[in-house]
């Protein structure tokens, strides 16, 4: 028989673990992309139409690529295809 209780399931802890570790590769991948577009804008050959898209990366550093796509009123997967093909050329650092 299962009963209610105040605990909480097994592998709840495992659950939370997972969680925080999406957190943290999602603002370790945001802190990357923010120096590439830094990079990217610094070079004077970055072609224009992608110096908005870098500009609110860096403008943004904690935002999601869906709230940075609200800002420019574009879709994410669009905005997340210009950011990758604007960072393209400037490949990260190892």
């Amino acid at each position: 028989m299962i009963t209610v209780t105040d605990q909480k399931a097994p592998g709840w802890k495992s659950v939370a673990n997972f969680h925080r570790a999406n957190a943290d590769r999602t603002k370790l991948a945001a802190t990357a992309t923010v120096a590439r577009a830094r990079v990217a804008l610094a070079d004077p050959g970055c072609p224009a139409g992608y110096r908005p898209i870098l500009q609110t990366r860096i403008d943004y550093p904690d935002a999601s690529l869906a709230d940075l796509a609200d800002l420019l009123h574009v879709s994410k997967d669009t905005y997340a295809g210009y950011l990758r093909r604007a960072l393209d050329r400037y490949p990260a650092e190892n």
